[in-house]
């Protein structure tokens, strides 16, 4: 695999997205990272650069702007194994921009259970609801793929990984 150029923050954006994602409802990174205290500007600023550094899958898509309607402009996501997705701009942007980093739920809040899962479950859960999200027209030209993250597997995890990313990219 190619290294991507990793994308950096706004200084703006970081804070708004900081706020939103620590601040407002700080719970949930704070169990995510494992911290006890309020999860810090520059924390969240280094969650996100890890996340999509290790990554186990990445892909280009439009994705649904579910508040606003639409569709948001071709984006790069990538998912790590706590289910942390990181959205940045395209690898052909110069300079390169994360535009989020959060913390998938699936519909309701994650309960301790969902966390202690492993990361081989938690990225399969994310291709289920990646698989429904294209079955309600929530997201269109995407290929996924494995990403840097996914070497940490065992050869028999890596497999059955790859064999999803495959019956997916088959349905996309």
């Amino acid at each position: 695999m190619t290294t991507p150029i990793t994308p950096i923050w706004r200084h703006w954006s970081l804070k708004d997205h900081h706020k939103k994602h620590c601040v407002d409802s700080p719970t949930c990174f704070q169990e995510v990272l494992g911290f006890t205290v309020l999860v810090s500007q520059q924390d969240y600023e280094k969650a996100s650069d890890e996340a999509f550094k290790k990554a186990y899958i990445r892909y280009d898509a439009q994705e649904a702007n579910r508040q606003d309607g639409g569709f948001y402009p071709a984006r790069h996501y990538r998912l790590d194994g706590r289910s942390l997705k990181t959205i940045a701009d395209l690898e052909s942007a110069s300079p390169r921009y994360f535009r989020s980093c959060f913390h998938v739920h699936y519909g309701k809040p994650h309960s301790s259970a969902d966390l202690q899962k492993s990361e081989l479950d938690q990225v399969m859960r994310y291709l289920e609801k990646l698989e429904d999200d294209r079955d309600q027209n929530m997201i269109s030209k995407t290929k996924i793929q494995g990403a840097d993250g996914s070497d940490a597997l065992t050869l028999r995890n890596k497999m059955l990984l790859a064999s999803e990313i495959n019956r997916l990219n088959k349905k996309m």
